[in-house]
């Protein structure tokens, strides 16, 4: 008997939507990264990110006062492009860059948003890349982060026998204003490429 054409129309939907849909976060405001989820635990998902292009602004130290610095800059930026400033996440890098560390808060650029960034915001280009994320219902400090994105990292490579995560940076993605009472923030590894 051969198949009736809806149902081969269901089918070929069907597939055609499991291959070019992406996941969005119920959490996730308006406009976030497109991403796949490849595998969730009680723990962690690791999520395939698409190519993103973020606008970011240095911070001296990893502090609430350097942060409230950036976000202005970040915010003058915007307005001076014309760029919406309501995207999410936020993230905060923290980058080992040999001996020392660099910190940086960074918003996402909508796709097709072309701007190029000089002096204190400049624009960062992330490459496809798969994720370790760890979801957090609260906000936390920068020494917490640190810790959860080190249990993370112990975890991920502990469970996956032969993968290791880059540790020359670690994202803190934040969803909620900073004020919120409810937080929806994650800590973000990357897959090392090597």
């Amino acid at each position: 008997m051969d198949p009736s054409p809806a149902l081969l129309l269901t089918l070929v939907l069907g597939f055609t939507r499991s291959t070019l849909a992406f996941d969005q976060l119920d959490y996730c405001k308006d406009i976030c990264p497109k991403f796949t989820r490849v595998s969730t635990n009680k723990d962690y998902q690791e999520r395939l990110y698409e190519e993103s292009d973020w606008m970011c602004s240095k911070m001296e130290a990893p502090s609430l006062p350097a942060a409230m610095g950036a976000r202005e800059q970040l915010k003058h930026f915007a307005s001076e492009k014309g760029i919406s400033d309501d995207t999410w996440p936020v993230l905060l890098s923290e980058r080992r860059v040999g001996n020392r560390k660099e910190y940086s808060m960074c918003w996402f650029l909508a796709p097709g948003v072309t701007v190029s960034g000089q002096g204190p915001v400049t624009v960062m280009p992330l490459p496809k890349r798969t994720v370790f994320v760890r979801f957090l219902n609260y906000r936390p400090s920068f020494e917490d982060g640190e810790k959860i994105a080190q249990q993370l990292k112990e975890q991920v490579e502990k469970e996956n026998p032969g993968v290791r995560v880059d540790q020359s940076v670690l994202f803190a993605a934040g969803y909620s204003s900073f004020w919120s009472l409810t937080q929806n923030n994650e800590v973000w590894l990357l897959k090392s490429e090597n």
